[in-house]
């Protein structure tokens, strides 16, 4: 078994061998498990030793004169060995007085048009490492780091970077705001100022200028994770409020969809909307234990405001995705909110209109049959409505309307994107509106079982009955229809 001291010389003519300009790999696997090693714990000994330093301030001092010397998988590397050095305080010192740090960020400005994913990846992660110091977060903030994260999160780059990008400029802006109490409002400010001229109030983009609406889309997402991943925080942060006073976020969106004519645009711009409004609620009624029921009157008519803007532009689909959106985030609040709330004065269980909103055009293709246990169904609707308030009910309607035009295979089609908008919430789903969606499932599924085998009886399946006897799953569906669909 090799010895600690053979180890660190091994390594170290691995690094030296990486540094040769005709060093070439085409495999990435190498690098990841060499940086999972390093980084665990038992062997941290290594990294503490003299000429792992001494290798990544040569690799910054070649960068910084030719970019090109070293392979594009050797800088990647060199990225996160820089990192996990800062991560070990033992080095702080030593790298501050050879001022790695300013040479490095000297080459990510200057080449990082260059970049290739796994390289950004690894400046994410050299600027996470950094952030975990109160003076590192200081030194970012004077160079305007964030900008880097911004440009990563707005541009074509792959899921990884994006995603590591949003959670890294999150983390710094929690911590200016909680931890140091210091805004940094201009971290915020570049996601929209391409958008609304607060001054001219005007909207500055052409909406229908498809390039510009993609870069939009990104910005919107971002925005749209920022705000959602302050519901998930145990503190609460000023980010919405500032977004509200310094941007007035919530009218430049609402100028938005007003100028907007693309559906999957809109569907950014109100996801985007919803996260607002969420994060303003947690904002401004959370005071560390659970809201008051009187306290969401706001929040439910600008829900469905939304509702009604896809309605009467007939985004049918938006409808549904907009009315997931709001439910998962939602159920983000977790115990913050009571299971009901008053809506202008009426007592209701608020999931429940999300959950029927979610449903609508299952609803309605079931509404079009004809059942053979019609007075069972029409118990299931009495229960809806007794469960849906009257701003929900006249939105259910007016969807009604919309579909009236619509093919019987759109609707239809309509009907399965809901029911999968559904499944994909199956792991936070409350059970009373599980037991919603499952019974409307049952009646769907047993209409599709009796058309396809009409010569069946539905109602007394046995081995007796040849015709039934070819349905697989008929037993299942009639112990389902009798155990759910009675109540």
């Amino acid at each position: 078994m090799e010895t600690k001291l053979e180890i660190a010389s091994n390594l170290r003519k691995i690094l030296e061998s990486f540094l040769d300009e005709n060093f070439i790999t085409n495999n990435n696997v190498y690098f990841e498990k060499l940086l999972v090693h390093l980084a665990a714990k038992d062997n941290a000994y290594i990294l503490q030793a003299p000429f792992a330093l001494d290798w990544v301030d040569r690799c910054i001092n070649i960068l910084f004169e030719d970019f090109s010397k070293l392979n594009p998988k050797v800088i990647s590397f060199v990225f996160n060995i820089f990192g996990l050095l800062i991560n070990n305080e033992w080095t702080i010192i030593e790298i501050r007085e050879r001022r790695l740090v300013d040479k490095m960020l000297v080459v990510v400005k200057r080449e990082s048009y260059r970049f290739n994913p796994s390289i950004k990846l690894g400046v994410i992660r050299l600027l996470h490492a950094i952030s975990k110091y109160s003076i590192g977060l200081a030194y970012l903030r004077t160079i305007n780091a964030w900008q880097f994260l911004i440009e990563y999160c707005n541009q074509d780059h792959t899921v990884y970077v994006v995603r590591e990008a949003r959670h890294l400029l999150y983390e710094m802006l929690y911590k200016f705001d909680v931890k140091t109490n210091d805004e940094k409002l201009e971290i915020l400010k570049p996601i929209l100022e391409n958008v609304y001229d607060s001054h001219k109030d005007t909207i500055l983009i052409n909406v229908d200028d498809y390039e510009l609406q993609h870069k939009l889309s990104s910005s919107l997402s971002l925005f749209s994770f920022i705000l959602q991943q302050t519901l998930d925080s145990e503190e609460k942060s000023n980010i919405a409020e500032y977004c509200k006073v310094e941007h007035d976020i919530e009218i430049t969106l609402w100028k938005l969809t007003e100028t907007s004519h693309d559906e999957h645009f809109m569907s950014k711009i109100l996801s985007t909307l919803s996260s607002f409004f969420y994060a303003r609620l947690v904002n401004e009624k959370w005071n560390g234990c659970q809201i008051s029921p009187e306290c969401f009157t706001d929040l439910c008519v600008s829900i469905f405001n939304e509702m009604k803007i896809c309605i009467s532009r007939n985004y049918c689909v938006t409808f549904l995705k907009v009315a997931e959106v709001n439910h998962k985030l939602w159920r983000k609040l977790g115990n913050r909110v009571p299971k009901d709330i008053y809506i202008q004065n009426e007592l209701v269980r608020f999931e429940n209109q999300l959950i029927t909103f979610q449903i609508l055009p299952l609803y309605m293709l079931l509404r079009t049959h004809e059942f053979t246990e019609e007075e069972i169904f029409e118990k299931y609707m009495t229960k809806i409505f007794e469960i849906v308030c009257e701003h929900t009910l006249r939105i259910g309607y007016a969807y009604r309307d919309s579909l009236f035009n619509n093919q019987p295979a759109m609707n239809a089609d309509l009907s399965l994107k809901a029911i999968h908008g559904v499944m994909a919430m199956v792991d936070i789903l409350e059970h009373d509106q599980a037991v919603l969606v499952f019974q409307a499932c049952i009646y769907a599924l047993k209409e599709f079982m009796m058309k396809l085998y009409p010569n069946a009886a539905m109602d007394d399946p046995d081995d007796s009955n040849p015709v039934a006897a070819e349905i697989p799953s008929f037993t299942i569906i009639s112990e389902f229809s009798i155990q759910y669909m009675l109540f």
